[in-house]
Protein backbone atom coordinates (compact mmCIF):
# COMPACT_ATOMS: atom_id res chain seq x y z
CA UNK A 1 0.00 0.00 0.00
CA UNK A 2 1.43 3.46 -1.21
CA UNK A 3 -0.14 6.06 2.08
CA UNK A 4 0.54 9.84 1.80
CA UNK A 5 -0.58 12.36 3.82
CA UNK A 6 -0.82 16.08 1.93
CA UNK A 7 -2.89 18.75 4.38
CA UNK A 8 -1.77 21.23 2.12
CA UNK A 9 -2.98 20.95 -1.41
CA UNK A 10 -0.90 24.22 -3.16
CA UNK A 11 1.84 22.55 -1.14
CA UNK A 12 4.78 20.61 -3.45
CA UNK A 13 5.65 18.59 -0.06
CA UNK A 14 3.86 15.51 2.03
CA UNK A 15 3.16 15.25 5.14
CA UNK A 16 3.52 11.40 5.85
CA UNK A 17 4.67 9.14 3.46
CA UNK A 18 4.87 4.92 3.91
CA UNK A 19 5.07 2.25 1.45
CA UNK A 20 3.28 -0.47 3.59
CA UNK A 21 4.64 -3.86 2.80
CA UNK A 22 4.22 -7.61 3.84
CA UNK A 23 1.89 -9.83 3.94
CA UNK A 24 -1.88 -8.67 4.12
CA UNK A 25 -2.26 -9.00 7.90
CA UNK A 26 0.73 -6.60 8.12
CA UNK A 27 -0.31 -4.26 5.71
CA UNK A 28 -3.84 -3.92 7.05
CA UNK A 29 -2.16 -3.57 10.78
CA UNK A 30 0.16 -1.15 8.76
CA UNK A 31 -2.51 0.93 7.18
CA UNK A 32 -4.89 0.91 10.63
CA UNK A 33 -1.68 2.63 12.10
CA UNK A 34 -0.71 5.16 9.04
CA UNK A 35 -4.73 6.15 9.94
CA UNK A 36 -4.40 6.74 13.11
CA UNK A 37 -1.38 8.80 13.21
CA UNK A 38 -2.45 11.25 10.90
CA UNK A 39 -6.44 11.41 10.68
CA UNK A 40 -7.90 14.48 12.86
CA UNK A 41 -8.74 13.12 16.67
CA UNK A 42 -11.36 14.92 18.82
CA UNK A 43 -11.60 14.19 22.45
CA UNK A 44 -14.18 14.98 24.95
CA UNK A 45 -14.90 13.79 29.11
CA UNK A 46 -17.44 11.05 29.37
CA UNK A 47 -17.57 10.15 33.00
CA UNK A 48 -14.24 10.08 34.37
CA UNK A 49 -12.84 9.21 31.16
CA UNK A 50 -11.29 11.34 28.29
CA UNK A 51 -12.59 9.39 25.11
CA UNK A 52 -11.02 10.22 21.61
CA UNK A 53 -12.38 9.46 18.47
CA UNK A 54 -11.14 9.74 15.15
CA UNK A 55 -13.33 12.53 13.17
CA UNK A 56 -13.68 9.65 10.45
CA UNK A 57 -14.57 6.41 12.15
CA UNK A 58 -12.14 3.87 11.94
CA UNK A 59 -14.04 0.94 11.34
CA UNK A 60 -15.26 2.11 8.42
CA UNK A 61 -11.57 3.24 7.30
CA UNK A 62 -10.71 -0.21 7.85
CA UNK A 63 -13.64 -1.92 6.70
CA UNK A 64 -12.25 -0.24 2.99
CA UNK A 65 -8.97 -1.09 3.43
CA UNK A 66 -9.79 -4.75 3.58
CA UNK A 67 -12.29 -4.60 0.84
CA UNK A 68 -8.99 -3.34 -1.12
CA UNK A 69 -6.74 -5.54 -0.82
CA UNK A 70 -9.00 -8.93 -0.72
CA UNK A 71 -10.63 -7.35 -4.05
CA UNK A 72 -7.77 -6.06 -5.67
CA UNK A 73 -6.73 -7.50 -8.86
CA UNK A 74 -3.33 -8.30 -8.51
CA UNK A 75 -2.88 -9.50 -11.91
CA UNK A 76 -1.89 -5.85 -12.88
CA UNK A 77 1.72 -5.83 -11.81
CA UNK A 78 3.03 -2.27 -11.25
CA UNK A 79 -0.47 -0.89 -9.53
CA UNK A 80 -1.21 -0.75 -6.16
CA UNK A 81 -3.43 -0.21 -3.55
CA UNK A 82 -3.20 3.54 -2.25
CA UNK A 83 -4.01 5.58 1.00
CA UNK A 84 -4.34 8.94 0.47
CA UNK A 85 -5.28 11.49 3.17
CA UNK A 86 -6.07 15.10 2.58
CA UNK A 87 -7.32 17.91 4.36
CA UNK A 88 -11.10 17.13 4.46
CA UNK A 89 -10.97 13.56 3.11
CA UNK A 90 -9.58 9.91 2.59
CA UNK A 91 -9.22 8.20 -0.88
CA UNK A 92 -8.78 4.51 -0.79
CA UNK A 93 -7.84 3.35 -4.42
CA UNK A 94 -6.91 0.14 -6.19
CA UNK A 95 -6.27 -2.04 -9.02
CA UNK A 96 -9.18 -3.69 -10.54
CA UNK A 97 -12.73 -2.60 -10.78
CA UNK A 98 -16.08 -4.32 -9.81
CA UNK A 99 -16.80 -7.91 -11.04
CA UNK A 100 -18.68 -7.86 -14.53
CA UNK A 101 -22.14 -7.41 -14.35
CA UNK A 102 -21.95 -5.59 -10.42
CA UNK A 103 -22.64 -2.10 -10.57
CA UNK A 104 -21.82 0.46 -7.40
CA UNK A 105 -26.22 0.57 -7.45
CA UNK A 106 -26.95 -3.04 -7.24
CA UNK A 107 -24.61 -3.26 -4.02
CA UNK A 108 -25.99 -0.05 -2.19
CA UNK A 109 -29.31 -2.17 -2.72
CA UNK A 110 -28.14 -4.93 -1.33
CA UNK A 111 -29.66 -7.35 -4.33
CA UNK A 112 -27.26 -9.13 -5.53
CA UNK A 113 -24.60 -12.05 -5.35
CA UNK A 114 -21.14 -11.16 -4.01
CA UNK A 115 -18.19 -11.89 -6.30
CA UNK A 116 -14.39 -11.48 -5.83
CA UNK A 117 -11.83 -12.30 -7.70
CA UNK A 118 -9.59 -13.30 -4.97
CA UNK A 119 -12.06 -16.66 -3.51
CA UNK A 120 -8.75 -17.50 -1.26
CA UNK A 121 -8.19 -14.65 0.46
CA UNK A 122 -11.47 -13.74 0.83
CA UNK A 123 -12.17 -17.28 2.92
CA UNK A 124 -8.94 -16.95 4.66
CA UNK A 125 -9.85 -13.34 6.02
CA UNK A 126 -13.72 -14.41 6.92
CA UNK A 127 -12.06 -17.60 8.95
CA UNK A 128 -10.18 -15.38 11.03
CA UNK A 129 -13.44 -12.73 11.23
CA UNK A 130 -11.17 -10.04 9.47
CA UNK A 131 -14.44 -9.59 7.30
CA UNK A 132 -17.65 -11.43 6.07
CA UNK A 133 -18.34 -12.68 2.52
CA UNK A 134 -21.89 -11.22 2.31
CA UNK A 135 -20.95 -8.54 0.45
CA UNK A 136 -22.02 -5.93 3.33
CA UNK A 137 -18.84 -3.93 3.17
CA UNK A 138 -20.55 -0.80 1.19
CA UNK A 139 -23.72 -1.27 3.40
CA UNK A 140 -21.47 -1.54 6.84
CA UNK A 141 -19.29 1.90 5.80
CA UNK A 142 -22.48 4.44 5.15
CA UNK A 143 -24.09 3.19 8.43
CA UNK A 144 -20.94 3.93 10.24
CA UNK A 145 -20.44 7.17 8.42
CA UNK A 146 -24.17 7.90 9.08
CA UNK A 147 -24.41 6.97 12.98
CA UNK A 148 -21.13 9.49 13.19
CA UNK A 149 -23.34 12.23 11.65
CA UNK A 150 -20.90 11.99 8.77
CA UNK A 151 -21.31 12.18 4.66
CA UNK A 152 -21.70 9.23 2.81
CA UNK A 153 -18.95 8.29 1.50
CA UNK A 154 -18.45 7.78 -2.10
CA UNK A 155 -17.58 4.97 -4.30
CA UNK A 156 -16.74 4.97 -7.96
CA UNK A 157 -15.48 2.90 -10.63
CA UNK A 158 -12.02 4.28 -12.14
CA UNK A 159 -10.76 3.35 -15.51
CA UNK A 160 -9.12 0.41 -14.06
CA UNK A 161 -9.56 0.57 -10.68
CA UNK A 162 -12.04 1.44 -7.40
CA UNK A 163 -11.95 4.35 -4.90
CA UNK A 164 -13.65 5.02 -2.06
CA UNK A 165 -13.55 8.62 -0.49
CA UNK A 166 -14.56 9.52 3.09
CA UNK A 167 -15.21 13.06 4.08
CA UNK A 168 -14.63 14.36 7.23
CA UNK A 169 -16.55 16.55 9.06
CA UNK A 170 -15.68 19.69 8.13
CA UNK A 171 -15.44 19.11 4.53
CA UNK A 172 -17.94 21.71 4.19
CA UNK A 173 -16.88 24.27 7.36
CA UNK A 174 -14.41 26.52 7.69
CA UNK A 175 -11.29 25.84 8.36
CA UNK A 176 -10.40 24.49 11.87
CA UNK A 177 -7.51 24.09 13.70
CA UNK A 178 -6.42 20.23 14.59
CA UNK A 179 -3.44 18.03 15.55
CA UNK A 180 -2.91 14.85 13.52
CA UNK A 181 -3.08 11.99 15.91
CA UNK A 182 0.27 10.84 16.36
CA UNK A 183 1.12 14.26 17.60
CA UNK A 184 -2.02 14.39 19.78
CA UNK A 185 -0.74 11.06 21.43
CA UNK A 186 2.86 12.15 21.83
CA UNK A 187 1.53 15.53 23.84
CA UNK A 188 -0.28 13.42 26.04
CA UNK A 189 -2.58 16.33 27.13
CA UNK A 190 -3.93 16.53 30.56
CA UNK A 191 -8.10 16.93 30.44
CA UNK A 192 -8.08 20.35 31.15
CA UNK A 193 -5.51 21.30 28.01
Amino acid sequence: IKAEVKFDDEGKDWDDLAEIEGNIFEQIKGAESFLRRNIKTSARIVGFERVEQLEIPIEALREAIVNALVHRDYTKTGSETFLRIRKNNVLIENPGGLIPPLTIDEILSSKFVPKTRNPIIADVLSDLRLMDKRGSGFIRMRKLMEDSDLSQPQFSELPDGFRVQFFSSSHNEEEKPFIPSGEYKKANPDDDQ
